[in-house]
Protein backbone atom coordinates (compact mmCIF):
# COMPACT_ATOMS: atom_id res chain seq x y z
CA UNK A 1 0.00 0.00 0.00
CA UNK A 2 1.08 3.56 -1.24
CA UNK A 3 0.83 6.75 0.54
CA UNK A 4 1.24 10.53 0.14
CA UNK A 5 4.72 11.12 1.60
CA UNK A 6 6.15 15.19 1.71
CA UNK A 7 8.36 17.20 3.80
CA UNK A 8 6.81 20.48 3.87
CA UNK A 9 8.13 23.60 5.99
CA UNK A 10 5.73 25.30 7.92
CA UNK A 11 6.03 28.66 8.89
CA UNK A 12 4.17 30.08 11.89
CA UNK A 13 3.08 33.85 12.61
CA UNK A 14 6.50 34.71 14.12
CA UNK A 15 8.35 33.34 11.50
CA UNK A 16 9.50 30.42 12.56
CA UNK A 17 10.24 27.89 10.72
CA UNK A 18 8.87 24.45 11.25
CA UNK A 19 10.92 21.34 9.02
CA UNK A 20 7.59 18.84 8.98
CA UNK A 21 7.65 15.00 7.86
CA UNK A 22 3.78 13.89 6.62
CA UNK A 23 2.50 10.16 5.64
CA UNK A 24 -1.20 10.19 4.68
CA UNK A 25 -3.63 7.84 2.87
CA UNK A 26 -5.31 10.18 0.11
CA UNK A 27 -9.21 9.43 2.52
CA UNK A 28 -7.39 10.48 6.02
CA UNK A 29 -10.20 11.83 7.49
CA UNK A 30 -7.86 12.15 11.25
CA UNK A 31 -4.36 13.56 11.30
CA UNK A 32 -2.24 12.53 14.60
CA UNK A 33 0.83 15.54 15.41
CA UNK A 34 3.56 13.63 16.43
CA UNK A 35 6.05 15.75 19.06
CA UNK A 36 9.15 14.30 19.90
CA UNK A 37 11.24 14.66 23.28
CA UNK A 38 14.17 16.47 24.71
CA UNK A 39 17.02 16.05 22.72
CA UNK A 40 15.40 13.75 19.90
CA UNK A 41 13.38 15.01 16.49
CA UNK A 42 11.24 13.86 13.77
CA UNK A 43 13.82 11.39 12.62
CA UNK A 44 13.92 9.67 16.09
CA UNK A 45 12.64 5.89 15.88
CA UNK A 46 9.30 6.14 17.59
CA UNK A 47 8.52 9.43 15.80
CA UNK A 48 9.38 7.61 12.51
CA UNK A 49 7.42 4.01 13.51
CA UNK A 50 4.25 6.16 13.75
CA UNK A 51 4.69 8.32 10.55
CA UNK A 52 4.38 4.94 8.97
CA UNK A 53 2.37 2.13 11.46
CA UNK A 54 -0.05 5.35 11.47
CA UNK A 55 -1.24 5.52 7.52
CA UNK A 56 -1.44 1.80 7.94
CA UNK A 57 -4.10 2.21 9.78
CA UNK A 58 -6.02 5.10 7.93
CA UNK A 59 -4.79 8.24 10.05
CA UNK A 60 -2.84 10.80 8.28
CA UNK A 61 0.57 11.76 10.52
CA UNK A 62 2.90 14.51 10.80
CA UNK A 63 6.14 14.55 12.90
CA UNK A 64 8.04 18.05 12.95
CA UNK A 65 10.96 19.35 15.01
CA UNK A 66 11.00 21.25 17.73
CA UNK A 67 13.01 24.31 18.00
CA UNK A 68 16.71 23.97 18.39
CA UNK A 69 16.52 20.11 17.34
CA UNK A 70 15.87 18.05 14.72
CA UNK A 71 17.11 19.91 11.03
CA UNK A 72 19.06 23.47 10.31
CA UNK A 73 16.12 25.07 10.49
CA UNK A 74 14.31 24.29 13.78
CA UNK A 75 18.06 24.56 14.97
CA UNK A 76 18.72 27.92 14.36
CA UNK A 77 15.30 29.17 16.77
CA UNK A 78 15.63 29.58 20.48
CA UNK A 79 14.28 26.99 22.36
CA UNK A 80 11.76 28.70 25.01
CA UNK A 81 8.01 27.47 25.85
CA UNK A 82 7.06 29.77 24.17
CA UNK A 83 8.52 28.93 20.73
CA UNK A 84 7.47 25.45 21.34
CA UNK A 85 3.70 26.19 21.30
CA UNK A 86 4.30 28.38 18.53
CA UNK A 87 5.85 25.43 16.35
CA UNK A 88 2.82 22.93 17.99
CA UNK A 89 0.16 25.52 16.61
CA UNK A 90 1.73 26.31 13.36
CA UNK A 91 1.02 22.06 12.35
CA UNK A 92 -2.17 22.53 13.93
CA UNK A 93 -3.22 25.20 11.70
CA UNK A 94 -1.27 23.96 8.52
CA UNK A 95 -3.24 20.54 8.82
CA UNK A 96 -6.83 22.24 9.75
CA UNK A 97 -6.57 24.45 6.93
CA UNK A 98 -4.78 21.95 3.95
CA UNK A 99 -7.09 19.30 4.41
CA UNK A 100 -10.46 21.22 5.27
CA UNK A 101 -9.98 20.65 9.23
CA UNK A 102 -10.35 16.66 9.57
CA UNK A 103 -10.13 15.62 13.37
CA UNK A 104 -6.68 16.47 14.98
CA UNK A 105 -4.99 13.90 17.61
CA UNK A 106 -1.55 14.15 19.23
CA UNK A 107 1.34 11.15 19.69
CA UNK A 108 3.75 13.03 22.25
CA UNK A 109 6.71 11.88 23.85
CA UNK A 110 8.36 12.95 26.88
CA UNK A 111 9.39 16.82 26.88
CA UNK A 112 6.44 16.81 23.79
CA UNK A 113 3.86 15.59 26.18
CA UNK A 114 4.72 18.45 28.66
CA UNK A 115 4.42 21.02 25.42
CA UNK A 116 1.25 19.19 24.53
CA UNK A 117 -0.17 19.09 28.25
CA UNK A 118 0.48 23.06 28.75
CA UNK A 119 -0.77 24.04 25.00
CA UNK A 120 -4.12 22.68 26.52
CA UNK A 121 -4.41 25.10 28.98
CA UNK A 122 -5.53 28.74 28.54
CA UNK A 123 -2.00 30.84 28.97
CA UNK A 124 0.15 33.94 27.62
CA UNK A 125 1.43 30.80 25.16
CA UNK A 126 -1.73 29.68 23.86
CA UNK A 127 -3.53 32.89 22.24
CA UNK A 128 -5.59 30.55 19.84
CA UNK A 129 -7.38 27.43 21.34
CA UNK A 130 -5.91 23.77 20.36
CA UNK A 131 -7.43 22.05 17.37
CA UNK A 132 -7.92 18.78 18.67
CA UNK A 133 -9.03 16.80 22.45
CA UNK A 134 -7.79 13.25 21.61
CA UNK A 135 -4.10 12.76 23.01
CA UNK A 136 -1.69 9.75 23.70
CA UNK A 137 1.43 10.51 26.00
CA UNK A 138 4.33 8.44 25.73
CA UNK A 139 6.60 8.64 28.97
CA UNK A 140 5.21 12.44 29.59
CA UNK A 141 7.65 14.58 31.33
CA UNK A 142 4.69 15.80 34.06
CA UNK A 143 7.58 17.16 35.93
CA UNK A 144 9.91 18.72 33.68
CA UNK A 145 10.03 22.02 35.18
CA UNK A 146 12.54 19.65 38.28
CA UNK A 147 14.54 18.00 35.51
CA UNK A 148 16.10 21.39 35.28
CA UNK A 149 15.63 24.10 37.69
CA UNK A 150 15.18 22.01 40.90
CA UNK A 151 18.46 20.87 41.07
CA UNK A 152 20.14 23.01 38.33
CA UNK A 153 23.86 22.12 37.17
CA UNK A 154 26.26 24.96 38.52
CA UNK A 155 27.70 25.15 35.34
CA UNK A 156 25.16 25.74 32.88
CA UNK A 157 23.80 28.63 34.98
CA UNK A 158 27.44 29.94 35.39
CA UNK A 159 27.91 29.72 31.50
CA UNK A 160 24.43 31.39 30.93
CA UNK A 161 25.09 33.69 33.59
CA UNK A 162 27.96 34.73 31.97
CA UNK A 163 27.68 34.11 28.15
CA UNK A 164 24.31 35.25 28.33
CA UNK A 165 21.89 33.80 25.25
CA UNK A 166 22.70 30.47 25.58
CA UNK A 167 24.42 27.85 26.32
CA UNK A 168 24.58 24.22 24.93
CA UNK A 169 23.51 21.04 26.39
CA UNK A 170 24.32 17.46 25.62
CA UNK A 171 21.06 15.73 25.41
CA UNK A 172 20.96 12.24 23.40
CA UNK A 173 21.40 12.22 19.98
CA UNK A 174 22.19 16.30 19.25
CA UNK A 175 23.07 18.68 21.50
CA UNK A 176 20.52 21.23 22.12
CA UNK A 177 20.72 25.29 22.95
CA UNK A 178 19.80 25.98 26.01
CA UNK A 179 18.33 29.87 27.03
CA UNK A 180 18.04 31.78 29.90
CA UNK A 181 14.16 32.09 29.16
CA UNK A 182 13.80 28.42 28.49
CA UNK A 183 14.86 28.13 32.59
CA UNK A 184 12.27 30.98 33.58
CA UNK A 185 9.73 29.27 31.58
CA UNK A 186 10.02 25.76 33.24
CA UNK A 187 9.89 27.43 36.48
CA UNK A 188 6.29 29.18 36.00
CA UNK A 189 4.94 26.09 34.10
CA UNK A 190 4.27 23.33 36.44
CA UNK A 191 1.97 21.04 35.09
CA UNK A 192 1.08 19.79 38.37
CA UNK A 193 -0.38 23.12 39.15
CA UNK A 194 -1.42 23.82 35.40
CA UNK A 195 -3.82 20.66 35.33
CA UNK A 196 -6.27 22.89 37.13
CA UNK A 197 -6.58 25.05 34.05
CA UNK A 198 -6.79 21.69 31.48
CA UNK A 199 -9.89 20.97 30.74
CA UNK A 200 -9.91 17.26 30.99
CA UNK A 201 -13.69 16.37 30.72
CA UNK A 202 -13.39 17.68 27.19
CA UNK A 203 -10.36 15.90 25.99
CA UNK A 204 -9.85 11.83 25.82
CA UNK A 205 -6.10 11.55 26.98
CA UNK A 206 -4.11 8.50 27.49
CA UNK A 207 -0.18 7.84 28.91
CA UNK A 208 1.58 4.91 28.59
CA UNK A 209 4.98 4.87 31.02
CA UNK A 210 7.67 2.68 32.16
CA UNK A 211 8.25 1.66 35.55
CA UNK A 212 12.14 1.75 35.41
CA UNK A 213 11.71 5.10 34.08
CA UNK A 214 15.02 7.14 35.34
CA UNK A 215 14.19 10.27 33.62
CA UNK A 216 10.96 10.89 34.81
CA UNK A 217 9.99 8.84 37.96
CA UNK A 218 7.31 6.71 37.77
CA UNK A 219 5.52 7.60 41.23
CA UNK A 220 5.15 11.66 38.99
CA UNK A 221 3.57 10.13 36.51
CA UNK A 222 1.11 8.08 38.74
CA UNK A 223 0.19 10.73 40.44
CA UNK A 224 -0.60 12.95 37.41
CA UNK A 225 -2.77 10.35 36.20
CA UNK A 226 -4.95 9.79 39.12
CA UNK A 227 -5.21 13.61 40.34
CA UNK A 228 -6.73 14.11 36.73
CA UNK A 229 -8.26 11.11 35.88
CA UNK A 230 -6.55 10.18 33.08
CA UNK A 231 -6.19 6.29 32.21
CA UNK A 232 -2.09 5.38 32.22
CA UNK A 233 -0.77 1.87 31.13
CA UNK A 234 2.49 1.10 33.39
CA UNK A 235 5.59 -1.29 31.21
CA UNK A 236 6.76 -3.86 33.78
CA UNK A 237 10.74 -3.58 33.15
CA UNK A 238 10.70 -0.64 31.17
CA UNK A 239 12.73 2.28 30.95
CA UNK A 240 12.09 6.04 29.36
CA UNK A 241 12.31 5.03 25.85
CA UNK A 242 10.00 2.14 26.24
CA UNK A 243 12.04 0.14 24.01
CA UNK A 244 13.92 -2.00 26.66
CA UNK A 245 12.17 -5.30 25.21
CA UNK A 246 11.98 -5.53 21.37
CA UNK A 247 7.75 -5.83 21.38
CA UNK A 248 7.24 -2.71 23.33
CA UNK A 249 7.42 -0.18 20.79
CA UNK A 250 4.81 -2.13 18.76
CA UNK A 251 2.73 -2.28 21.90
CA UNK A 252 2.71 1.23 22.13
CA UNK A 253 2.00 1.80 18.33
CA UNK A 254 -1.04 -0.31 19.00
CA UNK A 255 -2.19 1.07 22.48
CA UNK A 256 -1.98 4.54 20.67
CA UNK A 257 -3.72 3.33 17.05
CA UNK A 258 -6.53 1.77 19.41
CA UNK A 259 -7.27 5.36 21.34
CA UNK A 260 -7.14 7.05 18.35
CA UNK A 261 -10.07 4.82 16.52
CA UNK A 262 -12.34 5.20 19.55
CA UNK A 263 -15.27 7.33 18.74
Amino acid sequence: MSFNHEKPTVKSKKDLEVPCELMYPDDAETFVIITHGFGSSKESATAQMMLHDLPQAGFGAIAYDLPAHGTAEARGTDLTIENCITSLRAVEKYIAERFSFPEICYFSSSFGAYLTLLSFTKNRYSIHEHRGSRAFLRSAAVNMPDLFTKDPDPEVLRILREQGAYTIMDAGPAPVRITQQFFDELKENDLFKAAAEIPFDDLDIQMVHGEKDMVIAPEAAKRFAEENGIPLVMFDGEDHTLSTHPVTPARVSELAIKCFKKK
